[in-house]
């Protein structure tokens, strides 16, 4: 129960970042592009969906930040058994190491930290893309 509810959280915050995305796209654009002869296929093909790329990118690399750093969750539906990276940084971080092997809790908690801005800039780079032609 505790995995579930934490899973189908990503659901709604999938849903509140591409929810702006989708209400930015205007009605004008659809019926401008009808006009000049374009079918609702043509119109997604070249209008919605290049412009919602980077909105649903953005929101699949926050989502995978978020994922990426949920320790309770990969603990959970493991019972740290297998060698996440979540989980083994907890392991280490609690006293669970391995002779001259003090440090390495936190140096993969520092790749994490790497990981997780990384996909956040992407995440603030796509926002911004799609920002500009949202207030258009």
């Amino acid at each position: 129960s505790d995995v579930c509810s934490s899973d189908l959280f990503q659901i709604p915050l999938m849903v509140i970042v591409t929810y702006p995305a989708i209400e930015g796209l205007k009605n004008e654009w659809r019926e401008a592009a009808i006009n000049l002869g374009a079918t609702k296929v043509i119109f997604w093909r070249y209008i919605g969906i290049p412009l919602l790329v980077p909105a649903v990118s953005g929101a699949f690399l926050l989502l995978f930040a978020n994922a990426f750093a949920a320790y309770a969750t990969a603990n959970v539906l493991t019972s740290g058994t297998l060698p996440l990276l979540p989980v083994q940084i907890g392991s280490l971080v609690n006293g669970n190491v391995i002779a001259d092997q003090t440090n390495v809790g936190m140096a993969m908690g520092l790749e994490m930290i790497i990981v997780v801005a990384i996909a956040m800039a992407g995440y603030t780079y796509l926002d911004r893309r799609t920002s500009k032609w949202r207030k258009r």
